[in-house]
């Protein structure tokens, strides 16, 4: 993807498009957590437009795709299904962290001196490098910085499966904490699994996106 930024045309402008929400989508990942963790709902607002326009950005980032596809003689089909295929989980990952961020609103006390709060801590923080790794490899083209966003991804899934037996054998928490840990492990997962779909773009062909070496495609 390197070779489009050089370029003056819908699709170079597309992927910027993409770098822009990139951006959206890690804060709103902040802002929405830390909202639940603190119980706090002010930047709830803020969530809300940020994620408004990653829908308008993707919208239009579509368009550019379509426009350029119907209007170039030789067009860069490749480039064009990567970008189409990212977008995508781009997107999800927007409509995460608004999940996230409407958690808040279902438990009423903060999670600050929470039992697992912590791991969580740690969770999100690794999660932000997967952000930053996986933005670095997709807009300068960087396999090796994609392979680090992958082996990283894994070990999250991992631990996040680790904290999930801990709170499942837990006996000190009550319902409704024990169901706001549950999901926040399984929206962390989720995004996750999207910025490892968008990693993949970097290191394989486009009918491999979202696989691994010895996986089935």
């Amino acid at each position: 993807m390197y070779a489009l930024w050089k370029r003056e045309d819908l699709l170079s402008k597309a992927l910027k498009n993409i770098d822009t929400i990139f951006e959206e989508d890690k804060e709103m990942f902040v802002l929405a957590y830390n909202s639940l963790i603190t119980n706090k709902d002010e930047n709830a607002e803020v969530v809300e437009m940020r994620e408004q326009k990653v829908d308008s950005l993707t919208c239009d980032t579509r368009k550019k795709i379509a426009e350029y596809l119907a209007t170039h003689t030789h067009p860069d089909i490749s480039a064009s299904l990567v970008l189409t295929s990212v977008i995508v989980d781009l997107e999800r990952i927007g409509d995460i962290s608004l999940d996230i961020q409407r958690l808040e609103l279902l438990y009423p006390k903060d999670l600050e001196g929470g039992t697992l709060t912590p791991e969580l801590n740690h969770l999100h923080e690794r999660i932000l490098q997967v952000f930053d790794l996986t933005q670095e490899a997709f807009r300068d083209s960087k396999p090796v910085v994609a392979e680090q966003a992958l082996n990283l991804t894994s070990s999250i899934e991992t631990q996040c499966k680790n904290v999930f037996e801990k709170l499942w054998n837990s006996k000190k928490m009550n319902t409704q904490e024990v169901i706001v840990y549950a999901l926040t492990l399984r929206y962390f997962v989720r995004v996750t699994r999207h910025l490892h779909n968008i990693a993949t773009s970097v290191t394989n062909p486009f009918h491999r996106i979202g696989y691994v070496d010895g996986e089935e495609s």
